[in-house]
């Protein structure tokens, strides 16, 4: 392998230019979906995936309501958590010790304003003000 081939790395640059750099493109349609809709409205969020998907597939037929149901169901955090517990979970994640992490671990409960200390969390806060404004995190 050449070693001075670059064409496969992406300059993922700070959180907001990562942001930005698909919000604000041009290039391809998009939804923009945040892990907090899945609670607040979790079916709403799920529809519009699947209606966005079936636009970018150029699917004309309805949204079968009961499959969706039941998709929101099977994919429920606490289905999961306890599917990866008594299955495992492959995508899972090593620590150094090479010991398997829990994937599902918080769920919902993964408050970073709880989290993070405050130092850090007004860090953050204060260095992409704008954006999480703009995402309705502050």
């Amino acid at each position: 392998a050449n070693s001075n081939d670059f064409r496969t790395w992406t300059l993922l640059s700070n959180w907001s230019n990562h942001y930005k750099s698909w919000v604000k493109s041009k290039n391809f349609r998009k939804l923009l979906v945040r892990y907090e809709d899945f609670e607040k409205k979790k079916y709403e969020t799920f529809r519009g995936i699947v209606a966005f998907t079936n636009t970018l597939l150029n699917k004309t037929e309805k949204i079968n309501e009961v499959k969706l149901e039941r998709a929101i169901e099977t994919t429920n955090f606490n289905v999961l958590k306890n599917k990866e517990k008594n299955e495992g979970f492959k995508e899972a994640a090593y620590s150094k010790d090479n010991k398997v992490k829990t994937f599902f671990n918080l769920g919902f409960n993964n408050r970073w304003k709880k989290l993070l200390n405050d130092e850090i969390r007004k860090k953050i806060e204060t260095e992409f003000k704008s954006e999480m404004k703009e995402l309705d995190y502050l």
